[in-house]
């Protein structure tokens, strides 16, 4: 599913110490987004539940450097 174009995203990042509940919190939210209507993608340390899509790669590879 691919969110209109014309549609202002949306960047919610989750910061912590380790084990503050970080993953916790973001897949509930995702969860909760995702059974709004509204169209997300959940970025993890080590996962993405999105297709690979290059410009999010370009993006994440932006903002990982």
């Amino acid at each position: 599913m691919q969110p209109p174009t014309s549609a202002p995203g949306r960047l919610i990042t989750v910061t912590g110490i380790d084990g503050a509940g970080k993953s916790t919190l973001a897949a509930a939210l995702h969860r909760t987004l995702t059974a709004a209507g509204q169209h997300t993608v959940l970025v993890g340390k080590h996962t993405v539940d999105e297709s690979p899509d290059p410009q999010l790669s370009r993006y994440l590879d932006a903002v990982n450097s």
